[in-house]
């Protein structure tokens, strides 16, 4: 069930979603500040996906030892990740003062 679930529902909804913020991206031809923090943290959000994967390996070849903290741990990262995902597509933040250097 999980590997159904990673393979035919979570990664196809991944590559939808990145593909359509790399079309925005590139039709808008905008570097926002809140837009490369979004990129950033989907990325993050995709490399997490990838380490869900290998836990579902482990899981199938029976190599629980950690299995759960891993998950566990991954779940936290993931529920702040997209909360701050939508936080910034909601907000549009400026660059802050203390990073005078970006952009």
């Amino acid at each position: 069930m999980a590997r159904f679930v990673y393979t035919h529902i979570a990664s196809p909804a991944a590559i939808i979603s990145i593909t359509a913020g790399s079309i925005v991206f590139w039709l808008n031809q905008s570097a926002d500040f809140w837009l490369l923090v979004k990129l950033t943290l989907v990325t993050v959000m995709a490399c997490i996906q990838a380490a869900m994967g290998l836990l579902i390996i482990r899981v199938e070849r029976e190599q629980y030892a950690r299995v759960r903290f891993w998950s566990r741990l991954m779940l936290v990262v993931l529920v702040f990740v997209i909360t701050a995902i939508l936080w910034i597509v909601l907000a549009k933040p400026a660059i802050p003062e203390v990073l005078p250097w970006v952009l």
